[in-house]
């Protein structure tokens, strides 16, 4: 009677109630692939590449797109999250494409896009991506 009076005295939504009573699990693995559903092997490429990438290390995100409000503020963050321990450049920020910046980067990870010009030794390539070191 009291959730019955919660429900309808403050507006409550009948999913929060079913929320406490559901499988937490599968809520959890659902919520944790969500956002990378819109590039998929993202994740996995930064995984290998934190296996291969050096704590403290620089390292530059080539994504598809530049554009920050299309989908490199996400490759951006979710690599700051994935790579922690590094410092990753970023070669767009807001409105601003900054290619320039890659020079900056001792690694790079390129996902679904033309490996940069220049020196560069490929550490793991696959269908998504790949990682690479810059040659010295």
């Amino acid at each position: 009677m009291l959730l019955f009076a919660a429900l309808v005295g403050f507006g409550l939504r009948p999913f929060y109630v079913t929320f406490l009573f559901s499988d937490r699990e599968a809520w959890g693995r659902h919520l944790e692939q969500f956002p990378d559903r819109r590039a998929p092997g993202y994740v996995e490429l930064l995984r290998e590449a934190g296996a291969r990438i050096p704590p403290g290390a620089r390292v530059a995100i080539v994504f598809p797109t530049l554009d920050w409000s299309r989908g490199y503020s996400y490759a951006y963050y979710r690599a700051q999250y994935l790579l922690a321990g590094r410092v990753v450049v970023p070669l767009s920020w807001f409105d601003r494409a900054r290619p320039e910046r890659l020079s900056e980067a001792e690694y790079v990870v390129v996902y679904r896009s033309a490996p940069p010009a220049g020196r560069w030794l490929i550490l793991v390539r696959n269908a998504d991506g790949a990682v690479a070191r810059r040659s010295r």
